[in-house]
Protein backbone atom coordinates (compact mmCIF):
# COMPACT_ATOMS: atom_id res chain seq x y z
CA UNK A 1 0.00 0.00 0.00
CA UNK A 2 2.87 2.38 0.73
CA UNK A 3 4.25 1.98 -2.79
CA UNK A 4 0.83 2.56 -4.32
CA UNK A 5 0.22 5.55 -2.03
CA UNK A 6 3.22 7.32 -3.56
CA UNK A 7 2.02 6.40 -7.07
CA UNK A 8 4.54 3.65 -7.83
CA UNK A 9 3.68 0.68 -10.02
CA UNK A 10 3.38 -2.32 -7.73
CA UNK A 11 2.26 -5.93 -7.99
CA UNK A 12 2.12 -8.31 -5.07
CA UNK A 13 1.66 -11.95 -4.21
CA UNK A 14 1.32 -13.63 -0.82
CA UNK A 15 2.26 -17.29 -0.65
CA UNK A 16 0.14 -19.28 1.81
CA UNK A 17 0.77 -22.96 2.54
CA UNK A 18 -2.90 -23.51 3.44
CA UNK A 19 -4.22 -22.39 0.03
CA UNK A 20 -3.23 -24.48 -3.02
CA UNK A 21 -3.69 -21.50 -5.36
CA UNK A 22 -1.17 -19.55 -3.27
CA UNK A 23 1.68 -22.07 -3.01
CA UNK A 24 3.04 -22.48 -6.52
CA UNK A 25 5.18 -20.16 -8.57
CA UNK A 26 3.08 -20.51 -11.72
CA UNK A 27 0.07 -18.90 -10.03
CA UNK A 28 2.33 -16.22 -8.56
CA UNK A 29 3.78 -15.31 -11.97
CA UNK A 30 0.36 -15.28 -13.64
CA UNK A 31 -0.99 -13.02 -10.90
CA UNK A 32 1.97 -10.65 -11.16
CA UNK A 33 1.60 -10.46 -14.96
CA UNK A 34 -2.12 -9.67 -14.63
CA UNK A 35 -1.46 -6.95 -12.06
CA UNK A 36 1.31 -5.45 -14.19
CA UNK A 37 -1.04 -5.29 -17.18
CA UNK A 38 -3.71 -3.69 -15.01
CA UNK A 39 -1.19 -1.12 -13.75
CA UNK A 40 0.58 -0.23 -16.97
CA UNK A 41 -1.02 0.25 -20.39
CA UNK A 42 2.22 -0.59 -22.22
CA UNK A 43 2.43 -3.97 -20.47
CA UNK A 44 -1.22 -4.64 -21.33
CA UNK A 45 -0.58 -3.80 -24.99
CA UNK A 46 2.43 -6.13 -25.08
CA UNK A 47 0.42 -8.99 -23.59
CA UNK A 48 -2.37 -8.40 -26.12
CA UNK A 49 0.22 -8.64 -28.91
CA UNK A 50 1.35 -11.98 -27.49
CA UNK A 51 -2.27 -13.11 -27.56
CA UNK A 52 -2.69 -11.94 -31.17
CA UNK A 53 0.49 -13.82 -32.09
CA UNK A 54 -1.01 -16.94 -30.46
CA UNK A 55 1.95 -17.31 -28.10
CA UNK A 56 1.26 -20.29 -25.86
CA UNK A 57 2.73 -21.26 -22.52
CA UNK A 58 2.10 -24.06 -20.09
CA UNK A 59 0.10 -22.51 -17.25
CA UNK A 60 1.55 -25.06 -14.81
CA UNK A 61 5.17 -24.56 -15.81
CA UNK A 62 6.83 -21.54 -14.23
CA UNK A 63 9.80 -21.71 -16.62
CA UNK A 64 7.47 -21.56 -19.63
CA UNK A 65 5.55 -18.63 -18.12
CA UNK A 66 8.77 -16.81 -17.25
CA UNK A 67 10.33 -17.35 -20.68
CA UNK A 68 7.31 -16.55 -22.84
CA UNK A 69 5.26 -14.10 -20.77
CA UNK A 70 8.02 -12.16 -19.03
CA UNK A 71 11.29 -12.50 -20.99
CA UNK A 72 9.50 -12.67 -24.36
CA UNK A 73 6.83 -10.15 -23.51
CA UNK A 74 6.60 -7.91 -20.45
CA UNK A 75 10.34 -7.33 -20.07
CA UNK A 76 10.54 -6.13 -23.68
CA UNK A 77 8.42 -3.10 -22.78
CA UNK A 78 10.24 0.16 -22.15
CA UNK A 79 8.92 1.80 -18.99
CA UNK A 80 9.60 5.29 -17.65
CA UNK A 81 9.52 4.20 -14.02
CA UNK A 82 10.37 1.00 -12.14
CA UNK A 83 7.81 -1.64 -11.37
CA UNK A 84 7.89 -3.19 -7.90
CA UNK A 85 7.04 -6.75 -6.95
CA UNK A 86 6.20 -7.51 -3.34
CA UNK A 87 6.33 -11.24 -2.66
CA UNK A 88 5.54 -12.40 0.85
CA UNK A 89 6.02 -15.83 2.40
CA UNK A 90 8.58 -17.31 0.01
CA UNK A 91 9.13 -20.10 2.53
CA UNK A 92 5.47 -21.12 2.05
CA UNK A 93 5.96 -21.61 -1.69
CA UNK A 94 6.47 -25.02 -3.25
CA UNK A 95 8.98 -23.37 -5.63
CA UNK A 96 11.00 -20.95 -3.50
CA UNK A 97 14.29 -22.05 -5.03
CA UNK A 98 12.91 -21.73 -8.57
CA UNK A 99 11.93 -18.09 -8.18
CA UNK A 100 15.41 -17.31 -6.90
CA UNK A 101 16.93 -18.87 -10.00
CA UNK A 102 14.52 -16.93 -12.26
CA UNK A 103 15.37 -13.68 -10.50
CA UNK A 104 19.06 -14.44 -10.95
CA UNK A 105 18.56 -13.81 -14.67
CA UNK A 106 18.66 -10.35 -16.18
CA UNK A 107 15.35 -8.55 -16.77
CA UNK A 108 16.51 -7.36 -20.21
CA UNK A 109 16.99 -3.85 -18.81
CA UNK A 110 13.41 -3.76 -17.54
CA UNK A 111 13.21 -1.45 -14.49
CA UNK A 112 12.19 -4.05 -11.90
CA UNK A 113 12.59 -4.02 -8.12
CA UNK A 114 11.63 -7.03 -6.01
CA UNK A 115 10.88 -7.08 -2.28
CA UNK A 116 10.53 -10.54 -0.77
CA UNK A 117 9.93 -11.80 2.73
CA UNK A 118 10.68 -15.25 4.04
CA UNK A 119 11.72 -17.22 7.03
CA UNK A 120 15.34 -18.34 6.58
CA UNK A 121 14.82 -21.98 5.59
CA UNK A 122 17.91 -23.87 4.45
CA UNK A 123 16.71 -23.90 0.81
CA UNK A 124 16.09 -20.15 0.81
CA UNK A 125 19.39 -19.33 2.50
CA UNK A 126 21.23 -21.47 -0.07
CA UNK A 127 19.33 -19.91 -3.02
CA UNK A 128 19.85 -16.36 -1.72
CA UNK A 129 23.59 -16.95 -1.36
CA UNK A 130 23.80 -17.19 -5.17
CA UNK A 131 22.17 -13.75 -5.52
CA UNK A 132 24.29 -11.90 -2.94
CA UNK A 133 25.76 -9.45 -5.45
CA UNK A 134 22.28 -8.44 -6.65
CA UNK A 135 20.29 -8.23 -3.43
CA UNK A 136 20.16 -6.62 -0.03
CA UNK A 137 19.30 -8.87 2.90
CA UNK A 138 17.82 -7.55 6.10
CA UNK A 139 17.29 -10.13 8.81
CA UNK A 140 14.63 -9.25 11.33
CA UNK A 141 14.91 -10.11 14.97
CA UNK A 142 12.14 -10.96 17.42
CA UNK A 143 12.54 -7.43 18.78
CA UNK A 144 11.78 -6.01 15.30
CA UNK A 145 8.33 -7.62 15.34
CA UNK A 146 7.49 -7.31 19.02
CA UNK A 147 5.37 -4.16 18.59
CA UNK A 148 3.45 -5.71 15.65
CA UNK A 149 2.66 -8.80 17.71
CA UNK A 150 1.59 -6.61 20.61
CA UNK A 151 -0.76 -4.58 18.39
CA UNK A 152 -2.22 -7.77 16.91
CA UNK A 153 -2.85 -9.27 20.33
CA UNK A 154 -4.42 -6.06 21.62
CA UNK A 155 -6.79 -5.88 18.68
CA UNK A 156 -7.78 -9.58 18.92
CA UNK A 157 -7.68 -10.15 22.68
CA UNK A 158 -11.44 -10.65 22.91
CA UNK A 159 -11.29 -13.44 20.30
CA UNK A 160 -8.70 -15.49 22.22
CA UNK A 161 -10.13 -18.48 24.08
CA UNK A 162 -10.15 -18.56 27.86
CA UNK A 163 -8.50 -21.45 29.68
CA UNK A 164 -11.98 -22.82 30.54
CA UNK A 165 -12.85 -22.86 26.80
CA UNK A 166 -9.95 -25.20 26.03
CA UNK A 167 -11.05 -28.08 28.27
Amino acid sequence: QNLQAINLACSYFFFRHDDKTKTNLSDCLMSLAYQMAFTDLQVLRRLLILKEESVKWDRNNENSIWRKLFLGGIFEVSLDRPHFWVIDGMDESTSSVNIMSLLHNDFNGFPMRVFMTSRPTSDIVRAVSHLKSRIYIHQMTAEDTRSDIQLYLQSHIKELPLADDLS
